[in-house]
């Protein structure tokens, strides 16, 4: 059982790794905070991935907080990869928005705003499910910080980019926050359509 717990909490923080580095200049976006910070939080991200990983190598025996981990580390990939499928070419990396962007509001996008952000939350906590009894206060402490500074950076960023939406787009996007939770479902659902920027 312990085997089979490893291997599949590997393979979900590769699928979660890979679905969350991508690192290319996207054509047609800019920084909208802080880009020094976020340049900090792509270098950062790998610290606590490391740290899981190492907790996942030497894992021996479970306990009843690893199937809640396998539950939220589950839950937050496959959340991070049905939005970045959903978002498709409006995909930006956090902090950076398009010069043209538009609103989605189709998919898992019908149910809350941020789902990449809410998926990122959701496998930080399972990591920490798994991690946290059995590493070191040193470690933990190194891991804390860097978690703290990764969610405050992505609460900045989600407010930034909903208020760069609202100013780019208007009243569709303020119907949808009106509609749409930022990260857990509220309210009635958005219609579901495609809201083109103000030249597309």
């Amino acid at each position: 059982m312990v085997t089979a717990f490893k291997v599949a909490e590997l393979v979900l923080l590769v699928t979660f790794g890979l679905l969350i580095s991508d690192h290319r200049k996207i054509a047609g976006s800019h920084p909208l905070v802080y880009p020094g910070l976020f340049r900090l939080l792509k270098a950062l991200y790998i610290v606590p991935c490391a740290i899981y990983l190492v907790v996942l190598i030497r894992l021996t025996e479970l306990l009843w907080s690893d199937w809640l981990a396998l539950g939220l580390t589950v839950t937050g990939t496959l959340l991070v990869f049905q939005a970045r499928r959903d978002i498709g070419g409006s995909y930006t990396w956090a902090g950076h928005c398009l010069d043209r962007p538009k609103l989605v509001t189709t998919g898992i996008y019908a149910y809350v705003r941020h789902p990449i952000y809410l998926g990122i939350a959701l496998f930080i906590i399972g990591g920490l499910s798994t991690s946290v009894p059995r590493i070191s206060w040193p470690v933990l402490a190194v891991a804390v910080a860097v978690l703290i500074f990764v969610m405050v950076l992505l609460a900045a960023a989600a407010r930034h980019e909903t208020r760069y939406l609202e100013e780019t787009l208007g009243e569709p996007v303020r119907r949808y926050q009106q509609q749409t939770g930022a990260v857990l479902p509220w309210k009635s659902r958005p219609s579901a359509r495609q809201e083109d920027g103000p030249d597309g």
